[in-house]
């Protein structure tokens, strides 16, 4: 069987993508570092970017069996299209003719035939001499240590061609004229631009891939070599390197050995040698001038990497923050924290723990975070994003953002707040996706009914009869108004998934649940956008057809994953594990109750028509249609245990309600879809969660009902008589919780003080967001070009190369920076008082014709609060803008030591908290991170306040953090937070 629907002549597009990325080592890399090293890596980089095009298209996912027939594969069903298919042969095609014409080989690109290289080596070997210097990037692996995934997927499909085929070798060629090799690298260029431009959504997660590649890679020489190779035409891998290159500080690792001033003794790299005449010969074994490694350099190259292994020693253990994004082509930010010289392990449980991720304490809660749908299925250690991560749903879903330490995110939370902001502030990246208005089948209810209960009961193993598979989901689909012209690919799962994609982002019959806050109120119809019920719970259908196949899909990627696929799978998801449909008759004569109380009229009978038993058993005929939750005991368990922890004023009143709601509700009572939505367990994660779990809290509590309602914003404070609670990313709930006895649970900070003059309402607070740094209009995150301005313990121009190695090496010269001293000093938070601003434009225009209920609910309002520091005195901090503190996670084997050169930044711009209120910015405002003594009792909301005031985001480190030397780093070039908060 070959390659169905890519089979195009001798040859498939798989087979030729296979034999492009493997044909480019007929090229020999260069044989001395420098300007010539660099011309070999342009050329490599091409590659890469092949290889990982190739990746996201699917390539890489065919399976082949013994006899050599597809068993399965993963490949972009794009590729199936005639037009698109040949023009992907054709740039394929080109590229592998280009390195298989010897003509073109030799007059275009400047080429030579045979290889000096291994000649050159072979001789260091027969005379003794070591042959590792650089002999990673002799090899074709020379950028493995900074694109590892792409380099796995390069060396297994090698290996595979190995066993499959008598490999013949090939000729290798080395670089004769480097003017015409330019245009190789060009031409290649060009080749992989277009087979991006085809898919352009392709391109932007290949890019993307590249980009968190880089910034992973700790090979300082190498990221060097990609920062050159790529600065021409690929600015932003060059900038990439040059961020990553920043954030190692690679100041005085494995410098390039060609920059001789270092040290007279080093000679410089050798001059390239002009071709020998034509007839001039070099005897065999004999190694010719151009061939000659220079001794100087390889013992040069020999001491940094001595000196590279000592500092990877100082460092083991410390921790090593990286955020990379947003680009040019996609917002997403992405933040990591590992520690120096262990292995990343992802999935450590000890890791989630150490790096303070939140588990919530019941599993109603857990609706409060947000699962994966795309399962990875790679055998490798490298966290390579899926569609599914390239989704912003809302920072407060993912487990990973909020800290265990109330009030402020983890290290990977700061980068989903910077993607939020560049989300609102940023450049809007347009996603480009099909949609099929294919017509549809129609759907009696008999048929929906029957299907939602196969699929809650569980409809099989998917994959064993592809054919039922297929017949189960055209029932509900149709055949999407495509023919095939290989009938067989109907029954690809990939396919299905791309029709599953361009059906579930139709606008016209199917739901958006990101438009309003209720799934519930979409099912049963109670909110103005809803499609209708039956519509909705084919959605739900189609969700789970869709869940079923990404969960049995070898990871992939394929155009069309929305946040409306992401939201459909979630809500399908939901009613599938906690909602049980059931048909009850008729009383004669008796009128259906309203759709909140759990039940719907049915609809008109359908024209008769020839149907099967099975579903006969689901016809409405004399039935009524009765929404069940299995999970409510849980949901109103959940619902109390949150009040109790965040020590609910009204817990009695709101027991006694939840407890018999649900059965009051099968009664016949009407209950408000907010409450419905927590008792059936249809609630989004993150921010909805957040919502819906603060409204039922309220409308269990009958004397809060009248007078409070439900909020009408997401990020809605709420004032009671004598305290209050505000949600996590608000000002005051990340000010306010580090007070004793505030807790921070599904995103609300509480029981914090009452405001002054206390009222029993919600309130949204006006705080505007801390950006990212800014330049050129352009946000950067990331340590691009952040040093702190340090540049001691990088080598001088003209020092000397031995003495610095030297110097650095000299155990005496390392010491532990000492952490601020700890303050005695008491500083008693007093009061929270709330300014009413001005109302909207178009909203105070028509004042007199709203309520007052409306015009309060529309009022926002700034927030200051006051503190009485140790001498009594009173200090009032307006809080004007909203930043983000971020807590690390602890280092290990701390505290680490800094060399003597670097030591004095670790002393400069260190202030008391309190001194801070009344200094000049150009006292604080320098080069250096601002570091804040906030060691004395009540020093660290003082100083949290004071950030809201003056705008700066800040590293939090606590009695559970790391050492001084890691917050420092981490705080400063790590994350570019700017400012330290040193509380123990």
């Amino acid at each position: 069987m070959e390659f169905s629907g890519l089979f195009i002549g001798p040859m498939n597009l798989v087979a030729l993508w296979n034999s492009c990325i493997e044909v480019f080592d007929v090229v020999e890399p260069m044989q001395n570092s420098g300007p010539d090293e660099v011309l070999r890596v342009k050329l490599e980089v091409e590659r890469v970017r092949l290889i990982v095009w190739g990746e996201m298209m699917g390539m890489n996912t065919v399976i082949v069996d013994k006899e050599g027939t597809v068993k399965s594969h993963a490949v972009d069903p794009r590729l199936n299209e005639q037009e698109v298919k040949a023009t992907v042969n054709y740039l394929l095609g080109c590229i592998d003719n280009t390195f298989k014409s010897t003509d073109a080989l030799k007059k275009r690109y400047g080429l030579k035939k045979g290889s000096s290289l291994g000649r050159a080596f072979n001789r260091m070997s027969s005379l003794g001499r070591s042959t590792d210097t650089s002999i990673a990037d002799r090899t074709p692996l020379m950028l493995e240590s900074v694109f590892p995934p792409a380099y796995a997927t390069l060396q297994h499909l090698t290996n595979e061609n190995k066993r499959s085929t008598s490999s013949t070798k090939k000729a290798k060629w080395s670089i004769n004229d480097k003017m015409k090799f330019q245009n190789l690298v060009k031409d290649m260029n060009g080749y992989n631009n277009s087979l991006i431009n085809l898919f352009p959504d392709i391109g932007t997660r290949a890019a993307a891939r590249i980009k968190e590649d880089i910034g992973a890679s700790n090979d300082v020489r190498r990221l060097r070599l990609v920062r050159e190779a790529a600065s021409e035409i690929h600015k932003d891998m060059s900038t990439a390197a040059d961020v990553r290159l920043s954030g190692l500080g690679a100041a005085l690792l494995s410098s390039p050995p060609q920059v001789a001033p270092l040290a007279v003794t080093v000679k410089p790299v050798i001059a390239p040698i002009p071709p020998k005449p034509s007839g001039s010969s070099t005897a065999a074994g004999e190694m010719s001038a151009e061939e000659t490694l220079d001794p100087a350099l390889v013992e040069l190259q020999k001491a940094m990497d001595d000196l590279e292994g000592f500092c990877n020693k100082k460092e083991q253990g410390s921790i090593v923050c990286q955020i990379s994004g947003p680009t040019n082509w996609s917002s997403r930010c992405h933040a990591r924290i590992y520690w120096a010289g262990e292995d990343y392990d992802q999935s450590s449980s000890w890791n989630e723990e150490s790096k303070g991720y939140v588990s919530l304490p019941h599993s109603a809660l857990n609706l409060y975070h947000r699962k994966k749908y795309i399962k990875k299925i790679r055998h490798d250690k490298y966290n390579t994003p899926t569609d599914e991560d390239y989704i912003y749903l809302d920072a407060e879903s993912d487990p990973k953002y909020n800290h265990v330490i109330a009030g402020t995110v983890t290290v990977e939370g700061f980068g989903l707040d910077c993607w939020d902001y560049h989300n609102t502030f940023g450049k809007h990246h347009e996603q480009t996706i099909l949609v099929s208005y294919a017509d549809l089948p129609d759907l009696p209810a008999k048929k929906i009914l029957r299907r939602l209960d196969e699929l809650r009961k569980g409809a099989g193993r998917l994959g064993w009869d592809l054919k039922m598979d297929y017949m189960d989901l055209k029932e509900f689909t149709g055949d999407g108004g495509i023919t095939w012209v290989d009938p067989n690919e109907v029954y690809k799962h990939s396919n299905q998934i791309s029709n599953l994609y361009s059906l579930l982002n139709r606008r016209d019959i199917f739901a958006n649940f990101l438009q309003d806050s209720s799934i519930g109120g979409m099912v049963l119809g109670a909110l103005p956008d809803s499609p209708g019920m039956w519509n909705v719970l084919w959605q739900i259908i189609l969700g789970k057809e869709l869940a079923r196949r990404l969960d049995n899909f070898p990871d992939m990627s394929m155009s069309g994953f929305t946040s409306k696929i992401l939201t459909t799978l979630i809500a399908s998801d939901l009613w599938m594990s906690n909602v049980r449909i059931e048909l009850a008759p008729l009383e004669k004569g008796l009128e259906e109750e309203s759709v909140v109380s759990g039940k719907d009229k049915a609809p008109p009978p359908a024209e008769k028509e020839e149907t099967n038993a099975w579903d006969e058993a689901y016809s409405l005929d004399g039935k009524s249609v009765q929404i069940h939750s299995t999970v409510h005991e849980r949901q109103v368990e959940g619902l109390i245990r949150f009040a109790e922890l965040m020590r609910w004023p009204f817990i009695n009143e709101t027991r006694d309600f939840a407890e018999d709601v649900y059965a009051n509700l099968r009664g016949g009572t009407t209950v408000p879809i907010d409450l419905w939505d927590w008792l059936f367990g249809l609630v989004l994660p993150g921010k909805w969660a957040s919502f819906k779990v603060m409204a039922a809290l309220v409308l269990s509590t009958p004397s809060l009902t009248e007078k409070l309602g439900v909020s009408v914003y997401f990020d809605g404070g709420l004032s009671l008589p004598k305290q209050s609670y505000w949600r996590c990313r608000t000002v005051l709930g990340r000010v306010l919780s580090s007070l004793p006895g505030v807790k921070s649970l599904c995103g609300w900070v509480g029981p914090c003080p009452a405001i002054e003059g206390p009222q029993m309402k919600y309130i949204r607070l006006k705080a505007r967001r801390v950006a990212p740094p800014v330049t050129d209009n352009v946000i950067h995150i990331g340590g691009y070009g952040s040093d702190d301005g340090e540049e001691s313990t990088r080598p001088k121009k003209d020092e000397d190369i031995q003495a610095y190695i030297s110097q650095i090496k000299d155990e005496s010269s390392w010491s532990t920076p000492a952490p601020p001293v700890l303050l005695t000093n008491t500083f008693t938070f007093e009061s929270i008082h709330l300014k009413a601003l001005p109302l909207e434009a178009d909203i105070a225009a028509n004042s007199s014709t709203l309520s007052q209920e409306k015009l309060d609910r529309e009022t926002e309002y700034r927030a200051s609060l006051t503190f009485q520091t140790g001498n009594g005195a009173l200090t009032t901090y307006t809080l004007y803008t909203n930043p983000v503190f971020v807590s690390a996670p602890p280092c290990h084997n701390g505290p680490h030591k800094v060399h003597s050169r670097e030591l004095s930044k670790f002393r400069r711009n260190i202030w008391n908290v309190q001194d801070l209120k009344d200094a000049a910015p150009d006292g604080y405002e320098t080069k250096d991170l601002l570091v804040i003594n906030a060691t004395g009792r009540g020093a660290e909301t003082l100083a949290k306040a004071w950030c809201s005031e003056k705008g700066k985001n800040a590293l939090i480190r606590t009695n559970a953090g790391p050492c001084y030397t890691c917050a420092y780093n981490a705080a400063s070039k790590g994350l570019r937070l700017g400012v330290l908060i040193w509380v123990s």
